[in-house]
């Protein structure tokens, strides 16, 4: 604002707006004034008494935060006691803002502010939201934005029926409360969390039609139907402009199958007015139609991130209008084909791929090695400016050819390693060893340091906290090391065989220890242990031997996460006695990997989460694993893997097993009593492409808590499901069931499925000689039905025969990606 403008403005509103600074805190406030704001240096209780002995019948109390130093005095120091709210000078208060006050409580004067429309209460140390507060039922805005200490909302604030603005950024809010969706009139809400038990569910949003801007669905894993999200109708919503969904598999473990994860991406489909996407830590296969459908004419902007088992990307190349893409941490993708550019039609497609894009990044993609483009010299991406790919070791560059002249390609050699908890900030400076934290800080002045990790979606509610971190590629520069760190990745050490023995010494604070590509590396430190360090990654270390040169149980007592990654070629037993405090596993292509050792009954162990991949020489597990606390499980493509763990049943805790690819596991573990080898606690079981595997025999209904079934290929003998002589295949609480690949099946067994009285979501998939469904139709609790390459049942329902009339009742039908209009 030009001078003569901001003195023309204070002269004409001299009299009711007022500005409280530094040197006016002892000046009387005029009885006439409305609106105060104030900011300054010297905030104590005294600026509290100078509003009650000056203005009467305020409208505005605003204080205003002009920089960090001003907050801190502010925390420290301002309206401490906080004044009477019932005094005759506030009762009349419109817009009240204690943003950044150190108070932990409010006060019961609150209660009369009846006329207040704005209440700001961000950036405090607030535990609660008390029940009178909820009485103001003219409050029109909440911010309740970096509450840190706020975990729930109470129940009652579904009394504020005029409530239109709730902000909750970076509150770690546990649930919703129930009948949330009695606030008809919201407008913007910037998180709804997804509650685990007693809170709101998604089926909430369903009334909240006036939703616009920005909003995020966290805590999905939670959902327990299909029919839960589907009720959300984000269709129905066309004034929201940004939607992130958000999942927290940290938490939850793998306890959802993937396939219930893709149906429920599919019911989260937005109004197509949404302009940005973003989706995070999203477990299905495969990404749902809607996700770059040409419809969707508006989007410009999608975030995919942390996918860790998408093995497809969603086919975004048609939309029209997309002008920022960034695609990260996809662990096993391995190709990106035609399907990018055009989906399913491939080249028959009439509109240009990616006409718009501008700005395209690729980023932690370890697997990843052909991206296969269409020939369009010069017109694949007709106005990309910059490509960046950072960390995508097995790609190679032929794919660049045909991109237009102009482009700029940032193209990383390196690897950066993902790790949930914290964030990522990433460097190729190669000259010198500085803190990554200190290299973000350049990128307001620097274009290059800006553009080391490629243009990311801003998110809005993104924490810009994180670990001192540093990354070397020499192992002289460990020296220079601050005693500080927290992370510390080493990269690319190719000669050295050995890392300082002081290292874990020199590094008390160190959390996190990332080793990759140090292929003459054979140990790691071993003089002195660390009592701090919670997290190993090893990566490409193929000499490295620090089971066998390393006491772990003392150097590494408190390592909670151990990630290896084709490294320690000469590992064959792994073991667990000496992780006692270990709590997730991940053991990857461990060539020579052939068992564990575990001590019977040893109640000390505290994993929780056991990952084996890509490990040919595993054949059999060890009994006394079930002391183990397990609570997901996931083995996959171990070639010669011949039985699950022996007393698989012990495992008390467990939730989810999933068995991918593991042609030679030929049965479970049957037992006497009728009982199969599973514990009782599964909720998730997970059978795909394993051959030998005969899950068509087991009695599953005697798995009380079983909720969700996928069994996939190596049933090609079955021609009817569940069969015939086994009835009692599947329990009756089922809430999904996925059945894929029965190259066989020609009919489904009514008597079976009309049993699944909870049945909320079923999936068929590549069953070419799938010819009728159930005479009776499918339990009438069965919201979602999906058909997949089931080409003769598909052409009867589309020509509206007799199998039409037997899905017709269903919520939703989609086949072969397509929803059936009816």
């Amino acid at each position: 604002m030009h001078d003569l403008m901001n003195d023309l403005a204070k002269t004409v509103a001299v009299d009711f707006c007022y500005r409280l600074e530094d040197e006016s805190l002892v000046q009387q406030i005029p009885k006439r004034v409305r609106h105060i704001s104030f900011c300054g240096k010297q905030w104590d209780s005294s600026v509290a008494s100078t509003l009650i002995r000056g203005a009467k019948y305020l409208r505005t109390f605003l204080p205003l935060v002009v920089s960090s130093f001003g907050c801190s005095k502010l925390v420290e120091k301002a309206l401490d006691p906080l004044p009477d709210f019932s005094e005759q000078t506030l009762r009349c208060l419109r817009i009240l803002s204690l943003s950044h006050y150190h108070i932990t409580r409010l006060p019961e004067s609150f209660e009369g502010l009846m006329t207040l429309r704005y209440l700001d209460l961000s950036n405090t140390e607030v535990i609660e939201i008390p029940a009178f507060v909820m009485g103001l039922h003219n409050l029109q805005t909440l911010f309740l934005s970096n509450c840190r200490q706020l975990r729930t909302l109470t129940a009652s604030i579904v009394d504020l029926i005029n409530l239109r603005y709730l902000v909750l950024l970076r509150t770690p809010l546990v649930e919703m409360p129930l009948g949330i969706s009695k606030l008809t009139s919201l407008q913007n809400l910037s998180n709804f969390v997804v509650a685990n038990l007693n809170g709101a569910s998604l089926e909430e949003l369903r009334e909240l039609s006036h939703l616009r801007g920005t909003l995020h669905i966290s805590e999905l894993q939670n959902v327990v139907t299909l029919e839960e999200a589907s009720a959300a109708c984000l269709r129905e919503k066309p004034l929201l402009k940004k939607l992130v969904l958000t999942w927290n598999m940290k938490i939850s473990g793998c306890n959802t199958i993937a396939c219930e994860q893709s149906g429920l991406l599919r019911m989260l489909q937005p109004h197509h007015n949404l302009k940005k996407v973003s989706i995070n830590s999203y477990g299905g296969a495969t990404f749902p139609k809607w996700l770059g459908h040409t419809s969707f004419t508006s989007m410009t902007s999608v975030y995919l991130t942390s996918c860790s088992l998408c093995i497809l990307l969603p086919s975004l190349g048609q939309l029209p209008k997309l002008k920022y893409l960034s695609i990260e941490k996809f662990k096993i993708l391995q190709k990106i084909g035609l399907e990018f550019f055009y989906g399913e039609n491939d080249s028959v497609s009439t509109l240009e791929p990616f006409p718009c894009l501008e700005d395209l990044s690729f980023y932690d993609m370890p697997r990843w090695e052909e991206w296969r483009c269409p020939e369009l010299e010069g017109r694949i991406f007709p106005r990309l400016d910059k490509l960046t790919i950072k960390s995508c070791p097995r790609l190679t560059k032929k794919f660049l050819k045909g991109l237009p002249d102009s482009t700029k390609v940032d193209y990383g050699k390196t690897s950066e390693p993902y790790l949930p908890r914290n964030k990522e900030l990433h460097s190729e400076n190669k000259e010198l060893c500085r803190p990554e934290s200190e290299i973000s800080s350049l990128g307001a002045s620097s274009s290059d340091a800006a553009s080391t990790y490629g243009k990311r979606m801003p998110q809005a509610d993104e924490d810009e906290t994180g670990f001192e971190s540093i990354k070397v590629i020499k192992v002289p520069q460990l020296k220079k090391v601050s005693a500080s760190i927290k992370r510390l990745h080493i990269e690319g050490c190719l000669r050295e065989k050995s890392l300082p023995e002081s290292l874990l010494q020199d590094c008390p604070s160190l959390q996190e220890l990332l080793v990759v590509s140090c292929h003459s590396l054979e140990a790691l430190p071993g003089e002195y242990p660390s009592t701090t360090l919670k997290t190993l990654y090893i990566r490409d270390c193929m000499k490295l031997e620090f089971l066998e040169t390393v006491q772990t149980n003392l150097i590494f007592p408190q390592l909670e996460d151990l990630f290896i990654d084709t490294s320690c070629s000469n590992l064959q037993v792994f073991p667990f006695a000496s992780f006692q405090n270990l709590r997730s596993l991940s053991l990857r292509h461990c060539e020579k990997l052939s068992g564990f050792t575990v001590a019977r009954h040893d109640v000390r162990l505290a994993l929780e989460s056991l990952e084996i991949m890509d490990c040919p020489m595993l054949k059999l597990f060890s009994s006394g694993l079930g002391t183990l606390k397990l609570t997901s499980l996931l083995i996959s493509n171990c070639g010669n893997l011949k039985k699950l763990p022996p007393d698989l049943k012990e495992f008390t805790s467990l939730l989810s097993i999933h068995i991918n690819e593991c042609p030679e596991v030929q049965h479970v573990v049957f037992y006497a009593s009728g009982y199969y080898g599973f514990p009782k606690s599964l909720q998730t079981l997970c059978i795909n492409f394993c051959t030998k595997l005969r899950p068509m025999a087991w009695e599953l209904n005697k798995l009380p808590n079983l909720r969700d079934v996928q069994i996939k290929g190596g049933n090609d003998d079955v021609k009817s499901f569940p069969p015939d002589e086994n009835l009692n295949l599947l329990p009756w609480g089922l809430n999904s069931l996925l059945i894929g690949e029965f190259k066989n099946l020609r009919t489904l067994n009514n008597k079976a499925l009309r049993a699944l009285r909870i049945l909320r979501m079923l999936e068929i998939s590549g069953c070419d000689k799938l010819a009728s469904l159930p005479d009776e139709g499918f339990p009438s609790s069965l919201s979602l039905l999906r058909i997949n390459g089931c080409p003769i049942l598909k052409e009867k329902i589309f020509r509206k025969k007799i199998e039409w009339f037997k899905i017709k009742h269903i919520q939703r039908v989609v086949i072969d990606g397509e929803e059936l209009m009816r």
